[in-house]
């Protein structure tokens, strides 16, 4: 089975043979070079899977209006190059056109104002969505598409440029125009749940390396579940583009390592080496070999620099303007001269901005028009494998093995920041994960938790040791401030059950609420198998105590000793704060009564945000050190965290 690939644009031979999604060409480099850098596979890389479609690719040059459109242009364009053959020979025709497609491409960047890293990749991307992915713009969530993410989301620009001229009517161009603006479908860093036809949210370099993993962990995953010997269901590609950014970011090397070892043959990692970042040249903080670093984890590497060839893949950040090959061409708008020059060194001069040629849209629209097809055939081939009353020759061979790719748990390994990046990848590929770790390390996966919130992945993360009862392994380990700021994310629910029907309860809200990351807090020693509710009591309660997870057992417990002495107590289980505050007011009112003042907040945690519920009267019983080391009993005892200074902290309030 082929492993992962990573193209880099350095020099590489003349000459390859290559396939991509069932499409098979000879190509060199003065033959649109740029499918070679994208999808050139080794003879024993190739995927010995037996593809589902294969459609030869239609020449659109059959149309002889079109034909003429595109020779006018190109003579207009390319004089030097022109010859009777280069016009009447389709393939050397369609070289032609490709390239003008690209200077189109690369104008629409100019003109909207930020060049950044999409003037030198255009070629890339632009030869992406033409000629190598398969997908249907009508169809936006045809599952056996192919997936695109752009980890280097900083050129995003260049993305949305591609999807308006591939017909995606989430970036017409007037969200073209309004780049960056407040409200508009363009923002600065790609986001799947403004902008329909982006996969993932990306923006901290390195997470769409993680995310297209998870994309590529599912689809194998699937795959291997669903896949028959003579029809394979689940067949598509997932491209990456990162940066230099990207290389350096640990959780890049991270989820690569384990897209090497999974050997997830259907990803392609594009590295776009230009040798700039936002602080100038990558030589101030970066001299390692990125091609050997890959190769050590066991990936096909393909190093690439084809300056001569049509298409001029050679990355160049600000390609053809003043600021090209350096950090100033990172940010910032271009200045008139930028502009001025762009135009003549791409013969643009006549053109107003955000001019499109109308025949690049027909050139756009042949490849929706094969996925469109595909699709159909898709459908159909579904279709009739789930109504097949029958197995299937050689199902025996599908039988899973103890290695098998479609097995429910995942082998992260010591790998929590990929591990939450991945995930985003698999919850918004359509596949489910429940990772597990210390509360403690959310911080390493913070990042990507926060992106899960942000692009609405059903994410469920179920972390355990929650707090400082993980005892001898001492303060490093031992999560203190972790509930507040977990909590502090937008949307994600965060629950810290107590026992076993909470943590059932959690769960099932969890799944219900697919459209939003959920994150279980659990404990790591052992508590109370069914914390006694005591919330239908029918008198007014003198007091509140409110506590979560394995310390609510403690106000529970107290709560029985202050009965006994005559009073009258409630114990309250907040164990999602964010659902409880979406309740309607009655019901909030009912469970903490504003005219009862006196209440006790119990959680083994940073005492951030407990005052909201406790109230200017109220206790709240935290800690705002970071934690001991020793037997577990002991250091919650030395914090407090017992049911006698429970009882002891109720009495003096009530006192009071």
């Amino acid at each position: 089975m082929a492993i992962s690939n990573l193209i880099i644009v350095k020099p590489f031979p003349p000459l390859f043979h290559i396939q991509t999604n069932n499409y098979k060409y000879d190509y060199h480099t003065k033959k649109l070079a740029l499918r070679s850098n994208i999808l050139c596979l080794k003879t024993n890389n190739i995927s010995t899977t037996t593809p589902l479609f294969y459609q030869p690719r239609p020449s659109l040059f059959k149309d002889k209006d079109y034909k003429l459109s595109w020779q006018e242009e190109v003579k207009r364009t390319y004089p030097l190059e022109i010859s009777n053959q280069n016009l009447t020979d389709d393939e050397k025709l369609q070289e032609l056109v490709d390239k003008r497609c690209v200077d189109n491409v690369r104008m629409l960047i100019v003109d909207s104002g930020h060049a950044r890293m999409a003037l030198g990749m255009a070629g890339v991307v632009y030869f992406l969505y033409r000629h190598a992915m398969r997908y249907n713009s009508t169809s936006l969530k045809w599952f056996n598409r192919d997936r695109f993410v752009l980890s280097a989301g900083h050129g995003c620009l260049l993305q949305y440029v591609c999807l308006h001229l591939a017909s995606f009517q989430s970036v017409q161009i007037e969200d073209l125009k309004c780049l960056c603006k407040l409200g508009s479908r363009t923002p600065g860093h790609p986001e799947n749940v403004v902008t329909q036809g982006i996969e993932v949210t990306t923006g901290p370099l390195g997470q769409g390396v993680a995310n297209a993993v998870g994309l590529a962990l599912a689809e194998a995953n699937l795959g291997a579940r669903y896949n028959k010997p003579d029809v394979a269901v689940v067949d598509h590609r997932m491209y990456c583009i990162m940066g230099d950014g990207c290389s350096m970011e640990g959780i890049s090397n991270d989820a690569a390592s384990l897209a090497a070892h999974w050997k997830l043959h259907k990803l392609t990692l594009i590295y776009d080496d230009n040798h700039n970042t936002i602080a100038g040249s990558t030589d101030l903080a970066l001299s390692e070999d990125i091609s050997a670093r890959f190769e050590a984890l066991g990936w096909n590497t393909i190093t690439i620099d084809n300056s001569q060839g049509n298409l001029d893949v050679k990355t160049i950040i600000g390609k053809f303007t003043k600021k090209e090959g350096t950090s100033k061409a990172h940010h910032g708008t271009l200045d008139d001269d930028d502009v001025k020059q762009m135009k003549q060194r791409v013969k643009w001069d006549d053109r107003e901005p955000f001019h499109v040629i109308p025949v690049v849209y027909r050139e756009m629209q042949a490849q929706t028009d094969i996925g469109g097809r595909l699709e159909q055939e898709w459908h159909s081939a579904e279709f009739k494998l789930l109504l097949a009353d029958r197995m299937l020759p050689g199902w025996g061979s599908s039988l899973p093995q103890p290695d098998s790719p479609w097995g429910r748990n995942i082998r992260y390994g010591v790998r929590k920041y990929a591990m939450a990046g991945i995930s985003n990848g698999l919850a918004l590929h359509g596949g489910g994960l429940i990772p597990f770790t210390f509360l403690v390390f959310s911080d390493y996966m913070k990042n990507s938790v926060r992106l899960s919130a942000l692009s609405h992945a059903g994410v469920l993360y179920i972390l355990t040791h929650d707090s400082v009862r993980i005892g001898e392994d001492g303060p490093t380990h031992q999560p203190i401030e972790h509930l507040a700021g977990l909590r502090a994310i937008p949307h994600l629910l965060l629950f810290r059950p107590a026992d076993g029907k909470e943590t059932a309860g959690a769960y099932k809200v969890a799944i219900e609420n697919r459209s939003v990351p959920s994150l279980l807090a659990l404990s790591r020693q052992k508590v109370a198998a069914n914390v006694e509710g005591t919330l239908a009591d029918a008198e007014l309660p003198e007091i509140i105590l409110i506590g979560t997870g394995s310390e609510l057992c403690l106000c529970d417990a107290s709560a029985n000793v202050l009965r006994k002495e005559g009073m009258r107590v409630r114990v309250v289980s907040l164990v999602c704060w964010r659902l409880f505050d979406r309740l309607p007011r009655d019901y909030k009112e009912f469970v903490l009564p504003s005219s009862v003042s006196k209440r006790v907040s119990v959680e083994a945690g940073s005492p951030l945000g407990w005052k909201e519920y406790v109230g200017d009267e109220g206790i709240v019983m935290g800690i705002d050190d970071f934690g001991s080391s020793g037997p577990y009993s002991e250091v919650f005892n030395k914090y407090g965290f017992t049911e006698e200074n429970v009882t002891k902290t109720a009495k003096s309030l009530l006192t009071k």
